[in-house]
Parts: structure tokens; sequence; C-alpha cells
């Protein structure tokens, strides 16, 4: 089995993680990474989406987040490179494994789809970094896998691990892994697990929990699906709504909620 690692950053623990997890697998063949670039074109489009919020965003994931790992004694993808002794750097891990590596400023041109069809991938495994097309999906035999930070179908899009708190549904906290289709969070479901949020006393400490659990359920179901052991149960529109970027005020309100 051929697989293709999809990063938002050269030095993301959750995409370093996935890499030297698959590595170690004897089963398993890691065909090549694609990192996006972070460019000018890529800040403007999560300027507008996010806002403000994009600078917080941006130093909490260059600098603080790391940190917040190794705080916390449950297994997260930045403790586990630790342990493992690894460097987050998907460049050299590449280099030092003869593996295709790639920087591109669009997941989704036509010379990049045409070069990736050339590898004969069987999965990708998306860790971030934007929109995925039809013309890059098609370039899968199975298909492209997404770990969602919230509970699919119910709760698709953005800051899904707050909102069901104002929505009175904090059992709907959880990680989906699914596959990727033209849709926002909309592709056919392989696994949901759900986890204890009371067990959490801040949604950093609970981001940080779902992380883990994200790096888990993305290596078992390759896994599972190199040995054809899963079932896909797919999604109907109306079987959950999209939710968007969380005003700040509501934001303070679902913190007041969980800390309740």
């Amino acid at each position: 089995m051929r697989i293709l690692i999809i990063a938002p950053t050269n030095f993301q623990s959750f995409a370093n993680s996935v890499l030297v997890k698959l590595l170690n697998d004897p089963d398993v063949e890691v065909a090549g990474v694609l990192v996006h670039s972070f460019n000018m074109s890529r800040l403007r489009n999560e300027y507008k989406r996010d806002g403000k919020r994009i600078l917080f965003k941006v130093l909490n994931k260059l600098i603080l987040n790391d940190t917040k790992s190794l705080e916390f004694t449950f297994h997260t993808p930045k403790r586990f490179l630790v342990q493992t002794g690894v460097k987050a750097n998907l460049k050299l891990l590449c280099e030092s494994h003869n593996i295709y590596f790639k920087k591109v400023n669009s997941f989704n041109s036509a010379e990049l789809v045409n070069e990736i069809k050339a590898l004969n991938l069987d999965i990708g495994a998306f860790c971030g970094g934007g929109l995925l097309r039809d013309n890059f999906l098609s370039s899968f035999s199975i298909g492209v896998l997404n770990c969602h930070m919230g509970v699919l179908p119910k709760y698709r899009g953005m800051d899904v691990v707050e909102w069901p708190f104002l929505e009175k549904e904090p059992e709907e906290t959880g990680i989906t892994c699914h596959f990727i289709d033209k849709g926002i969070d909309t592709g056919d479901i392989l696994e949901v697990a759900r986890v204890d949020a009371t067990n959490f006393k801040t949604f950093i400490e609970l981001r940080e929990y779902l992380s883990g659990v994200m790096l888990e359920l993305m290596i078992k179901n390759i896994h599972a699906l190199k040995v054809g052991d899963i079932l896909k149960r797919s999604q109907l529109p109306s079987d959950g709504k999209q939710y968007f970027v969380m005003h700040p005020s509501l934001k303070k309100i679902s913190k007041k909620i969980y800390s309740a």
C-alpha cells in the first residue's frame, strides 16, 4: 500500500508523527510527502476566514503548541516524537529515507496532480493545509483520509470542539476519521471516537488530548484499509450542519459553560 502524507507545514508534529509511525510499518510504503508553502496568498485566505485570530493561530502553531503538549501526561504527537528521539522536520526525514518530498503553493495544480499520479498512490493521509479538489482526490486508488476534530456527521466545519457546549451536547465531542470528498467534512465515515470532555480542565487541554486520538485513529484506519477490515458509512447533507469560526463572544460563553 502506497501512501502520500499531505501536511500544512514542514514542522507540524502531527504529520511528522504519522510519517514516523508509517515508516516503522513494514507493510506500508510511504511514497511521498507534500507540504503547503506558507505564502501571502495562503495568509490572505486564512485572514479572510479567521480575521485577527490568525495572528494568535500562527503563533500558537509555531511556538506555543508543542510546549503545551509536553505539559500534559497523556499521549500527544509532540510527546511521541520526543519519546522516539525524532525532530519534527518532514524534509529531513524524507531525505534520510529517500522519499519523494515537495513543497507546493497549491495541492490542486494540474502540474502537481500529474506528478503525483505517476507515484501510483493508494491512500492520502491528510494532516491539514487547505481544501482538496476532485482532480487531486482522484489521484488515489482508495482515497484521502482526514481526522476531523469533531463528531461527524453532526458537527462539520470549524471550532467543533467548542460548538457542542453551546449546543448543550458535550457528549458530541471526539474525532472522526473519514474520506475527503468535494464537500466540507461530508465524505464517507470510517470511525468515530467519542471523548469524555469532563476529564479535562480547559479547551486547550482537551484539544491536546484529541490530537493524540487523531494520530492513533489515522494509523489505525490506514491499517484497517490495508487489510480490508473496514466498513464505510455515507453521510447525507441533512445528517448534520456546517459550523463556522466561533465569534470571540460566543467562545467566552462556551469556556464558561465548559468550566462550570
